[in-house]
């Protein structure tokens, strides 16, 4: 363990448990001093200045400082040591290593005995002015950790505070907080809770700035003048369960590291390296045969080693590092095309049309619709809180709904994986309003996290998807007011998830049978007049309307109405899911498929019959071509096992056959 502050007075019984306690207690003194020669701990004088009062208090002088993973709690200690440093303070902060008291404790006697020792001299002011630093507290009430110990220690702790001036500076995240609260209310009459407020990317861009010089030395790189903004803007769109600064600098390690390895491959030091993992295998096999002359030998050819590691990389010129290899090494990490990482989000905006109708066929109208209102939001013309977009797509089975959101989620976030889809023909009763957002307190489940709170927790930017929305029961669409207003939404343990990030859709086919029953076919189509349009969109609007609340429609960006798909358009889709079907197809057979014009009326006219959008089109392919091949390839046909490239579909009798 650590080392006891050497100002310390040391006159004091140096007998039993006493003198063993320099083994639990950690000082944080020097370390003000180290942090000083890292960076100065910035953006948070006014909680280091607080915590230095409330232990000034006369009663109670205890401190919880909450806050998430890199949130800095660990920095305001440290900043905290070095306040008292700069103001001549004699107070002393040790931490108190909690699993090391475990490791020496053999029985509960002894553990007691340990605990108290530790919180006597703690309360000793003769002695010590001393305040006692517990990291991440919630866990000692965590059964599966610590077991009773932990439970053991804080109630340990409490009488000790009750008769005792001892002072406590803990740390805990707020998960370790909530469970606190409902499992041990009464610790917290005893501290003073101080929540970290999230730093702003520009303030943890200025914290991570001024790393930029540690990180080229140890890697030997040359950042770019903005590394620090490119990194804390790609850390806060797309790490979510970590705080900034922390997982900025966790990213700008990662990717230091990325790059080190791909520009500074140094072959002498691979051989180094290899020769070290030799030597340590043979100074095993010393140790084992008690060979300690030998062990050490080797040992120090070992440390020569490392130092001539050490001489290859402070010598060896850095690598200039660009934008470009900053960005694919976040791609790499984050897995995220490398034009989305970029701070300048024009190129990518502008190519978002053209890509997303290369893929959505028929529907240019609601794809434009959609992009404009996604190029606001993302270049800053929005309120703050906000999500990506709220749209409702409208129109019948088969016409693109779903197909649009998973090139929206493609686009966007990297993958059609990056979308949470809810069929909302499940939360048809009110109950199931917990299915989204957890059970409230009292119900079997608290604290589990609803469906769509637990998405958010993995996604933090994907496309919400709701599907059939119209029928779900009115008490969900109440739910969902906050999310489409503020762009958060509030699970059942009271914690806020962030949802600015997502593009948030719901599809429905309300008032399309209505629309439909008018004329035929279906409206939204550019060889029907425009009044039958809007009279086809007014008996829409008027089932929305009759359905959902003005608080649910007035808080969408757009209704998007897709259009039916006339024979050109399925012409197109029959074309581009073919060419999908030959890629499988010439991956395992070599071949590629080719139908006539007879095969292709054949199936267009099957899908119009049928009425259901462009969905036939896929099932027909797949049973009508995809399974003929399937089992010719199985039975070696001569067909499939010749050499010819094409594997011809024609139509015989009223019916596909392979040729």
């Amino acid at each position: 363990m650590g080392k006891i502050y050497s100002g310390m007075d040391t006159n004091f019984e140096e007998s039993g448990s006493t003198k063993e306690l320099t083994n639990f207690l950690d000082t944080l003194k020097d370390i003000g001093d180290w942090v000083g020669e890292r960076h100065d701990i910035k953006f948070r004088d006014e909680e280091i200045k607080r915590i230095y009062n409330i232990l000034r208090k006369h009663i109670n002088k205890n401190v919880l400082l909450v806050g998430d993973y890199g949130s800095g709690k660990r920095s305001v200690v440290e900043g905290y040591c070095q306040y008292l440093v700069d103001r001549d303070d004699n107070e002393m902060v040790f931490k108190l290593d909690f699993a090391e008291i475990l490791k020496i404790a053999t029985n509960p006697v002894e553990f007691d005995k340990i605990v108290g020792d530790i919180f006597f001299i703690a309360s000793n002011e003769d002695v010590f002015n001393m305040t006692i630093n517990i990291d991440n507290i919630g866990m000692l009430l965590n059964s599966n950790i610590y077991g009773n110990a932990g439970h053991s220690f804080i109630n340990k702790m409490i009488k000790y505070i009750n008769e005792y001036d001892v002072k406590i500076l803990a740390t805990a995240t707020h998960r370790e907080m909530k469970d606190i609260e409902d499992f041990f209310p009464a610790f917290l009459d005893y501290f003073t809770v101080i929540k970290l407020k999230d730093l702003t990317v520009e303030e943890s861009s200025s914290i991570i700035f001024d790393l930029k010089e540690m990180y080229e030395d140890e890697f030997g790189l040359l950042l770019p003048d903005d590394f620090n903004d490119t990194i804390c803007i790609n850390a806060d769109r797309y790490i979510k369960d970590k705080a900034m600064p922390g997982k900025a600098e966790n990213l700008l390690d990662e990717a230091c590291s990325y790059l080190n390895s791909k520009y500074n491959d140094n072959e002498d030091i691979k051989h180094l390296l290899t020769e070290i993992n030799e030597k340590k295998l043979c100074l095993e096999d010393l140790l084992n045969s008690n060979d300690m002359d030998g062990a050490t030998n080797i040992s120090e050819e070992i440390v020569d080693i490392e130092l001539k590691i050490e001489e290859i990389k402070s010598n060896r010129e850095k690598i200039k590092v660009s934008n470009l290899d900053l960005l694919e090494a976040l791609g790499s990490i984050l897995g995220v095309r490398m034009s989305k990482l970029d701070k300048d989000q024009t190129a990518f905006l502008k190519e978002m049309p053209i890509v997303i109708k290369e893929n959505v066929i028929g529907q240019d109208e609601t794809v434009d619709r959609v992009v404009k209102n996604i190029r606001r939001n993302r270049l800053g013309l929005r309120k703050t809180n906000h999500s990506a977009g709220n749209f409702i797509f409208i129109g019948s089975t088969g016409v693109g709904k779903t197909h649009l959101a998973k090139q929206l989620a493609k686009y966007l976030y990297g993958s059609e994986e990056e979308m949470l889809r809810f069929d909302m023909s499940e939360f048809q009763a009110e109950i199931d309003v917990a299915k989204l957002l957890g059970s409230a307190p009292g119900y079997v489940g608290y604290k589990e996290s609803g469906l769509l709170v637990k998405g958010l927790d993995k996604k933090a930017e994907c496309v919400i998807l709701f599907d059939e929305i119209e029928k779900a029961h009115p008490r969900v669409y109440d739910v969902l007011l906050q999310l489409l207003d503020e762009g958060f939404i509030t699970g059942s343990d009271g914690k806020k998830r962030d949802a600015t990030k997502c593009l948030i859709i719901f599809t429905s086919n309300i008032g399309v049978r209505s629309a439909k029953e008018m004329s035929s076919p279906l409206g939204f189509t550019s060889d029907v007049n425009k009044k039958k349009d809007q009279r086809k969109e007014d008996i829409i609007r008027k089932a929305l309307n009759k359905r959902f609340s003005p608080e649910f429609l007035n808080r969408l960006d757009g209704i998007c109405y897709f259009n039916s798909l006339d024979k050109e358009t399925l012409t197109k889709i029959l074309y581009k899911e073919l060419n999908e079907m030959n890629e499988n197809i010439k991956s395992i057979t070599g071949k590629e498929v080719k139908i006539t014009k007879s095969v292709e009326e054949w199936l267009l006219d099957k899908v119009e019959s049928e009425d259901n959008g462009a969905r036939p089109i896929i099932r027909m392919l797949q049973q009508d071509i995809e399974e003929e091949i399937a089992n010719l390839y199985v039975e070696e046909d001569p067909i499939v096992m010749s050499e010819d490239d094409i594997l011809n579909v024609d139509l015989v009798d009223d019916e596909i056959k392979i040729l």
